[in-house]
């Protein structure tokens, strides 16, 4: 696997992702929406008349929690849903007339937004990722058998390919980590710990975006697997520093070799100069979010060719 691990699409799919959650999610506090409700809400407006089904995949919620998110956003006049004429079965939605203002905020919001995140990545450098965010979307598609619907991939936005291809990569390596019993997150939490050895947890948490709680969960898994160790922190006896075990570099390694093979295969039919510039547009994009993150969203970055 690619030594430098902050470097890899597919880690960088993953953290933009959440990173852009975090950031937008911010900028639209004022309006009162959760996280999936401006989420649901901006589909629907950009893909008019999706089913059900298909916003439970684009958005990576289940059916039964995105049906409760249906009928709040409906009851709350914000959402309309119709049954198919060719399947009655089959529920539809639409934004509703009265919420066509907050909508419309949102899409304003999100395109200024889009040009502060991808400062740094050249109208050629975007095209050329969107090219093969289409294709990796369409391949990964392909092996996890994801249905195509309107929502299909040369339609998808750039947030949208990037959040689907991190959840389509973590839907089939968490197959591959299920039959050697780790969830994805523990193999997350090792591999950062594996970049940052000796950190303390509060350091990693920050890193990850993660509670301090959820991610002492998974270190304690971790420990008592005899995967991670704590260790006495060479300054200060009352703190703890982070270990990866013997074991968990090897384990690692196999691991390493897995996702690599899954990340080759979504890059099937994509030229070899367009995979060449995929990290180096992920990590500006990663990197402007990052910078967003801090407060920094109207200071201009140096923009690359």
């Amino acid at each position: 696997m690619n030594p430098d691990l902050e470097q890899h699409p597919g880690l960088l799919l993953h953290d933009i992702a959440r990173l852009f959650r975090q950031c937008f999610g911010q900028r639209l506090r004022d309006l009162g929406l959760s996280e999936a409700q401006w989420r649901a809400l901006g589909t629907v407006n950009k893909f008019p008349g999706i089913s059900q089904t298909q916003l439970a995949q684009l958005l990576g919620i289940g059916k039964v929690p995105l049906g409760k998110l249906i009928h709040k956003l409906e009851a709350e006049g914000l959402l309309l849903r119709s049954a198919d004429s060719a399947d009655s079965r089959v529920k539809l939605l639409r934004i509703a007339a009265s919420a066509a203002p907050l909508t419309q905020l949102i899409v304003d919001r999100h395109s200024q937004f889009q040009n502060c995140y991808l400062r740094g990545v050249s109208p050629r450098r975007q095209q050329q990722l969107e090219r093969t965010l289409k294709t990796m979307h369409h391949n990964l598609s392909e092996q996890s058998g994801t249905e195509p619907g309107p929502a299909n991939s040369q339609a998808l936005t750039l947030m949208h390919l990037i959040s689907g291809i991190s959840r389509l990569n973590s839907r089939l390596f968490n197959l591959q980590l299920k039959q050697i019993g780790f969830t994805r997150s523990q193999w997350l939490v090792m591999t950062a710990i594996g970049r940052r050895e000796g950190w303390q947890q509060s350091q990693l948490a920050q890193e990850l975006n993660m509670g301090k709680a959820p991610l002492g969960v998974l270190i304690d898994e971790l420990e008592a697997g005899n995967w991670v160790q704590r260790r006495v922190h060479p300054q200060d006896r009352r703190a703890r520093t982070l270990h990866l075990t013997r074991d968990c570099r090897r384990q690692l390694q196999s691991l390493g070799e897995s996702f690599e093979e899954l990340h080759t295969s979504a890059l099937t039919g994509v030229a070899e100069r367009e995979r060449q510039s995929l990290s180096a547009s992920l990590t500006s994009i990663r990197d402007q979010l990052k910078f967003i993150a801090k407060g920094n969203s109207d200071e201009p970055r140096e923009e690359n060719t």
